[in-house]
């Protein structure tokens, strides 16, 4: 979940969608997920992630703010 400015606030999991459809997302979210920044090497996140049995992460700036890793990807930001 993010701000309009696009600052983290916290993270919806696929389980915690499937559940109430009345629950506010601020009930539901886990607050201040663990992140990554932009600037890590990729060998350096795969290796992270394997060694916590994981298969996502949740990219930021140093703000906190949500980084858009497709367009920097394909070199479109």
């Amino acid at each position: 979940m993010v701000t309009p400015g696009s600052t983290l606030l916290g993270r919806l999991r696929k389980a915690v969608l499937a559940g109430d459809p009345a629950a506010r997302a601020e009930q539901v979210m886990e607050v201040g997920p663990s992140t990554v920044r932009a600037d890590r090497p990729l060998a350096e996140l795969a290796e992270r992630l394997a060694s916590r049995g994981l298969h996502t992460a949740v990219v930021t700036s140093p703000d906190g703010r949500r980084a858009d890793m497709e367009a920097r990807l394909t070199g479109q930001h």
